[in-house]
């Protein structure tokens, strides 16, 4: 064993890296392969130390690889790891490499933490963020100036909580991309149907489209023992008439003005302003992902989208 790790870690590059694995094992070891084997974290991570050793530049490489879920969370710089943070992704597209690279350098400048990542095709950006939106109003606005004149285009992702789901938001963003290639500057709220469309051919993106808000009602939820989420749910059930609701909730009118108001309070925007046919869509795709319409399922459906 101490020889056939030797020759892992002398491998000149990936492809003999995994020649090396296919021989011992005896079968063609990919990188999707790696979970399977025994010691499966121990080649992973000769894996990653390897073609770190052989790049010039090991934190692009890092971050790319990332991107493409081929390395872990750990790997990443301290800084992307802070307490309380949330994350948005987001694909440049148009213009040459050269032309890609010089926008990105002024998107970085416009954001409070990012860092950026070249591929064949296109810039991909993750952004680190305490308070929303990552991208400034003013901003905005110059930098869709800015895609305009270069005849580019560049499409955010939501923003997540957590890190590790990076990947499946990259991939939300490299499909707005591809969707809806004649706008300039898109989030993907903007864009949802399309999405929301396109997802259910992607089981992964599919539940990536759940609102960030409706997690943060959940979470809340856990945390404190409110009944925000579930409230938001019954009232969307009710199709938002007030009566039905309170029968439903066995609650008088008075708790439920005030859970609306905590519920607008907690997401910091009016409750009566908030955009419940993506909140509605978003429950539909709990239930879809749990085969039916029972309240006891949500919690799975939130829980696997959480981890």
């Amino acid at each position: 064993m101490d020889a056939f790790l030797e020759e892992l870690i002398l491998a000149e590059d990936e492809q003999a890296f995994f020649a090396c694995l296919s021989r011992h094992y005896g079968r063609p070891i990919g990188f999707q392969e790696l979970e399977t084997l025994d010691g499966a974290a121990v080649y992973r991570r000769l894996y990653q130390l390897q073609i770190s050793q052989v790049t010039e530049d090991h934190h692009q490489t890092i971050l790319r690889r990332f991107l493409l879920g081929r390395c872990d969370v750990q790997d990443m710089p301290s800084r992307f790891k802070t307490q309380g943070s949330y994350y948005q992704v987001a694909v440049l597209t148009g213009g040459t490499t050269k032309e890609r690279s010089r926008q990105g350098k002024l998107l970085l400048s416009l954001v409070e933490d990012g860092d950026t990542v070249a591929f064949q095709t296109h810039q991909a950006f993750l952004f680190h963020f305490r308070h929303g939106p990552v991208l400034p109003a003013k901003a905005e606005a110059l930098l869709a100036e800015q895609l305009a004149s270069a005849l580019q285009q560049l499409f955010f992702s939501y923003p997540f909580p957590h890190l590790a789901r990076t990947p499946t938001f990259y991939e939300q963003a490299l499909l707005a991309s591809q969707l809806l290639n004649t706008e300039r500057l898109v989030y993907v709220d903007q864009c949802f149907m399309p999405l929301l469309l396109a997802g259910f051919e992607n089981q992964k993106l599919l539940t990536s489209l759940i609102h960030p808000q409706l997690l943060r009602l959940y979470d809340h939820d856990r945390a404190h023992h409110t009944a925000f989420y579930r409230t938001m749910e019954v009232y969307l059930d009710c199709q938002r008439d007030i009566q039905k609701t309170i029968d439903r909730l066995h609650i008088g009118r008075s708790t439920l003005f005030y859970r609306f108001t905590k519920i607008g309070e907690l997401l910091g925007e009016d409750f009566y302003q908030l955009d419940f046919f993506a909140y509605q869509l978003s429950l539909a795709i709990i239930h879809f992902k749990e085969g039916g319409g029972a309240n006891e399922t949500l919690t799975g459906a939130l829980e696997a989208f959480r981890d």
